[in-house]
């Protein structure tokens, strides 16, 4: 499987897994393209909005870790293939690397896609920290 493009992963904190999707997110590109619809976000620790960000997927939690932010369930179908065959990689790794621990539950936090073009507000996110902080 990918997993077996890495080194040793029982010995590796960390892995990178190479081609596992490229094929794939170059099929659906056109459906994420049609499927993107941002919505107006901040983060908490920054100034300003972005509107270059849709999401498929968040947390009940979501507006303390991104206010604004909401679902947008076609891009949600069009990626939990992809999300889902993720997971999976995440889950095959651990227990490479964990055999001790036995079987884990993975879920995901926030999937989006956003969408950075050469224009005013559209070329970068400004520097920011994800997630609940004081």
């Amino acid at each position: 499987g990918p997993l077996d493009k890495t080194r040793d992963s029982s010995s590796l904190r960390h892995a990178i897994v190479e081609g596992v999707l490229i094929d794939e997110l170059k099929r659906l590109a056109p459906k994420i393209e049609q499927n993107f619809n941002p919505c107006r976000t901040s983060y908490l620790d920054a100034k300003g909005e972005w509107n270059i960000s849709c999401y498929a997927e968040l947390e009940e939690l979501a507006e303390t870790m991104v206010p604004g932010a909401v679902a947008y369930p076609p891009l949600r179908q069009v990626l939990l293939p992809v999300m889902d065959h993720v997971t999976e990689e995440l889950r095959k790794w651990w227990l490479q690397r964990h055999p001790d621990r036995g079987p884990c539950f993975f879920r995901r936090v926030q999937a989006f896609v956003t969408r950075y073009r050469p224009v005013p507000g559209e070329s970068h996110l400004t520097k920011h920290v994800d997630g609940p902080h004081e």
